[in-house]
């Protein structure tokens, strides 16, 4: 498990996450699988607030989650 930081205005979020990197096709009919992150944990001042982003924020994680991988992929 890796950790990201980033900031939403003024507040710092922690995100715990881990990535699996591009897998390549294990069989002629089969496509590869993309890399991709999951997302563990996120955190706000030392309180767990992942259930709460995952209701209310979909797009934002979908949009977190190709930041992560283009930074580690870059």
């Amino acid at each position: 498990m890796a950790e990201y930081n980033i900031e939403i205005g003024n507040n710092d979020l922690l995100v715990e996450y881990t990535y699996i990197p591009e897998q390549k096709e294990r069989y002629p009919d089969t496509e590869p699988l993309r890399a991709h992150v999951e997302i563990d944990r996120i955190f706000y001042n030392d309180t767990e607030v992942t259930e709460l982003m995952y209701e209310v924020a979909d797009d934002w994680l979908i949009h977190l989650e190709t930041e992560i991988i283009e930074k580690l992929e870059n």
